[in-house]
């Protein structure tokens, strides 16, 4: 994860001089363990931010990109995820489907611009990849 050890554990270069001081060998092994527990917590937290911020440039990105017909192999290639990956992280992270949330982002965006009395519907679909010729679906919603 390209940590320091030293700096995830806010220790100095003096902390592992504590060892030194134990009076046994049970002591030693308590303290590494509590060391590595906090390092271990510390670690998991670390990961459940950078995911958390992922999940957030990605919304970030596909809120951008909405008015284009934006699909999950797009976003993955652009953030350097296989599109399966990237769906199984959307899912655990959100607990939403990506093909859900893109369909609720574009719902909502529809609603907004329904709101505009001079654009007609036609407008809006086209405007947000949807084909309301022969098949009257959105295309491209996954």
């Amino acid at each position: 994860m390209n940590v320091d050890f030293y700096e995830i554990l806010n220790w100095n270069s003096h902390q592992p001089a504590v060892l030194f001081q134990s009076e046994t060998i049970h002591d030693i092994l308590s303290w590494l363990r509590r060391r590595f527990f906090e390092l271990s917590e510390l670690l998991y937290l670390k990961n459940q931010r950078q995911k958390r911020k992922l999940i957030e440039e990605i919304t970030s990105y596909v809120e951008g990109k909405l008015e284009h017909k934006i699909t999950l192999n797009e976003v993955a290639a652009h953030f350097d995820f296989t599109p399966n990956y990237l769906g199984h992280l959307f899912k655990v992270e959100t607990n939403t489907l990506f093909s859900d949330f893109l369909s609720e982002l574009r719902m909502k965006r529809v609603c907004e611009l329904l709101s505009d009395p001079s654009m007609k519907i036609y407008e809006i679909a086209e405007q947000l990849g949807c084909d309301l010729g022969k098949s009257r679906t959105c295309t491209d919603v996954h």
